[in-house]
């Protein structure tokens, strides 16, 4: 293995550590020991790799997720703070407002202004269904990069060495919600299950570098059937995540969400899109 494979692995693993972790202090000496790498080492692989410097990439990551929660959960500003590592209120809103340009306080207001109207025959939604799904084991390969763009590319290069379509095997993990992460810096994974025993279906060897394993636990999931382009995809997400939540009184996690691609075809995408609950 090479070693721009083996510091893309090392990134990836670190990345993961940090979205578990971000209510905790997290600092560039620990992260260091638990890699086994010099800090300025580390430093100069992981802004290679993310364009960001670590301290950059936390600080970022932390603003997101709170603006997650102010639209997923019902807690106070406080309590949202102190889960994305601030111990203080007011530390907490000097970052938020230069990272926003607005005060926390304001942005949920806004965010369901301007979608609380949207209405599910708007949204490609063909059919939702609550599931229990078992243990997955898969492969994947990370990306930062515009959703938007990442899909014609992998609509152009196809996945699988095995299916010109959409392979069954395959499946996406979304990190980032586009309205909110600089599209450059959202993170997806292109997976491909391995414990299916369809041993035939592979990464194309595009993807093949830097790719690693993981199991996704199983777990209760809300499931959309979806059909449509790009940006009717959009507003399924808005209305999975903004109005769906409060018709039916349930709990998102804020966690990834998974995409299961069944077919590609005349511009429009066939997908599942299953969005973790709280139990």
């Amino acid at each position: 293995m090479k070693n721009k494979e083996k510091h893309e692995i090392l990134v990836n693993s670190l990345i993961d550590y940090i979205q578990q972790n971000l209510t905790t202090d997290i600092t560039l000496s620990e992260l260091s020991e638990r890699v086994h790498f010099s800090k300025y080492h580390l430093h100069r692989i992981f802004k290679e790799y993310t364009g960001e410097t670590l301290k950059k990439y936390i600080r970022r990551l932390r603003m997101e997720s709170s603006v997650n929660m102010m639209i997923q959960e019902d807690k106070s500003l406080s309590e949202i703070a102190v889960e994305n590592g601030y111990s203080w209120i007011s530390n907490f809103s000097r970052t938020f407002r230069k990272y926003f340009k607005i005060p926390p306080r304001n942005l949920k207001q806004l965010i369901c202004k301007e979608y609380g109207q949207l209405k599910f025959i708007e949204t490609g939604i063909k059919s939702i269904e609550i599931k229990q799904t078992e243990d997955i084991f898969y492969r994947y390969k990370r990306f930062f990069m515009d959703y938007r763009v990442l899909s014609k590319l992998i609509q152009k290069d196809g996945i699988c060495e095995k299916c010109d379509e959409a392979c069954p095997e395959a499946f996406g993990i979304i990190y980032d919600n586009p309205k909110i992460t600089p599209p450059d810096k959202c993170r997806f994974d292109l997976c491909f299950i391995k414990n299916s025993g369809n041993s035939e279906c592979t990464f194309k060897d595009i993807y093949k570098s830097g790719s690693t394993d993981k199991i996704l636990k199983r777990g209760m999931f809300a499931c959309f059937d979806f059909c449509g382009n790009y940006e009717k995809l959009i507003k399924a997400y808005e209305w999975v995540f903004l109005i769906w939540p409060l018709q039916k009184r349930v709990k998102l996690k804020n966690a990834p969400v998974y995409e299961f691609y069944r077919k590609s075809k005349d511009q429009k995408h066939y997908i599942e899109i299953r969005v973790p609950l709280e139990i």
